[in-house]
């Protein structure tokens, strides 16, 4: 008599949240930018002193933090996810995810604690991130000539090189040059919600809402990305100090194309369903955004930062809280609804963006960091409260 046993072992890669790479990257970021956000405010405030932040200025930090560590990770944790669907392949997980996890989580320790003169540990950590990433996107789209998503490369690869051009001219003590590139990586995240934003945006509407019709508009839809990178070009150049009339009239124009398009996507008919009626306010925000944004050049009323934060957190924090909220439930199995934390989430990081923006003009610019922070860290914090058991507990079963 024969007897077969059969071992059912399974390893930590085989935990869920190495199955996708919306999991570990969702749960991250976010924790990331509460713990980030936290710190710069007790420095601010003078309850913490100064830590090595890889030598960069605190803004710097900041900005690099938020923009290409939490929004990032959460673009690549999306973009990663969906490449899936795309290209009906399997995309990073097990033990592959958790490589581009660790790179991710090592930069991010490396910019807190490292000194000035290792600066390069960080910046190599950080890079290397992206190259991994962007080499495991471009597999699956080039591998399936998925030529519909080829833009997501050149576009996100730009993202990585902007990224490494901030730590180059940092690290070289040149703080208005990477301050200017950080800038300009906010208008390359502008063109990535363009192009993801307005398939998505009214694909869910027209899901969601069976009884309205989505007006198609094409030429929008290739003009807005076009005229975005024609702004960052001008941006960049010293046109944009020089001759200040010129980035003004093309934000304010891009602004009004973004609003124009919003337009036919019927917002209004979204008020009663936050997962849709977040995604079109954060696209009504950056119309206003680059609006108010190309305003600050030419009113000394509008400072540009404060302009800027209309965008960071009313467009690409908002975006990415309902976006993540969307992708969490719907890659687990769960109904696409939102209870009243999510909602309050929502309104939340909105309230965060109005208060940036609105307070200093009151010379209150302290109060409108502190206030907004702390609406920023409640928003998120909400988010972890309701998702975290989503993204680290396996899909649910459709049976």
């Amino acid at each position: 008599m024969t007897t077969s046993t059969t071992t059912d072992t399974k390893t930590f890669t085989d935990n869920p949240v190495w199955d996708l790479a919306f999991r570990p990257f969702f749960l991250l970021a976010s924790i990331s930018s509460i713990i980030s956000l936290a710190i710069w405010i007790a420095m601010l405030n003078g309850v913490v002193v100064r830590v090595e932040f890889s030598g960069l200025p605190i803004n710097l930090w900041h900005a690099h933090e938020m923009t290409f560590g939490f929004g990032g990770a959460v673009a690549i944790g999306f973009l990663l996810t969906a490449v899936q669907t795309w290209t009906g392949n399997r995309s990073a997980h097990g033990s592959h995810l958790m490589l581009l996890t660790v790179f991710w989580i090592a930069a991010r320790i490396a910019f807190l604690i490292m000194p000035e003169n290792w600066v390069w540990i960080s910046i190599a950590l950080q890079i290397a991130w992206w190259y991994l990433a962007i080499i495991t996107l471009a597999k699956l789209i080039l591998s399936t000539n998925n030529k519909r998503n080829y833009v997501i490369l050149p576009l996100i690869s730009a993202i990585a090189t902007v990224n490494f051009f901030v730590l180059w001219f940092a690290a070289n003590h040149k703080v208005p040059l990477a301050t200017q590139f950080s800038h300009a990586t906010v208008l390359l995240f502008c063109v990535l919600i363009s192009v993801i934003g307005g398939r998505v945006i009214p694909f869910f509407t027209q899901r969601k809402i069976e009884s309205i019709t989505i007006q198609k508009t094409p030429i929008l839809d290739k003009a807005i990305p076009l005229l975005t990178l024609v702004n960052i070009g001008v941006f960049l150049s010293p046109m944009s100090k020089t001759q200040v009339a010129v980035p003004a009239v093309l934000l304010i124009t891009v602004g009004l194309l973004h609003l124009v398009r919003l337009f036919f996507w019927q917002p209004l008919k979204t008020v009663k369903i936050p997962l849709l009626w977040s995604l079109h306010l954060s696209y009504t925000f950056l119309g206003l955004g680059l609006i108010t944004l190309g305003v600050s050049y030419i009113s000394d009323s509008i400072r540009f930062n404060d302009a800027l934060h209309l965008i960071t957190i009313g467009t690409i924090g908002a975006m990415i809280l309902s976006m993540m909220s969307r992708v969490s439930l719907g890659h687990t199995g769960r109904p696409m609804t939102v209870n009243f934390t999510m909602t309050l989430a929502f309104v939340l990081i909105f309230a965060s963006a109005i208060v940036r923006f609105l307070l200093p003009i009151f010379n209150e610019l302290i109060t409108s960091w502190n206030l907004s922070a702390g609406l920023w860290i409640l928003a998120f914090t909400l988010f972890l409260v309701k998702y975290t058991t989503v993204l680290i507990h396996p899909k649910l079963s459709t049976n």
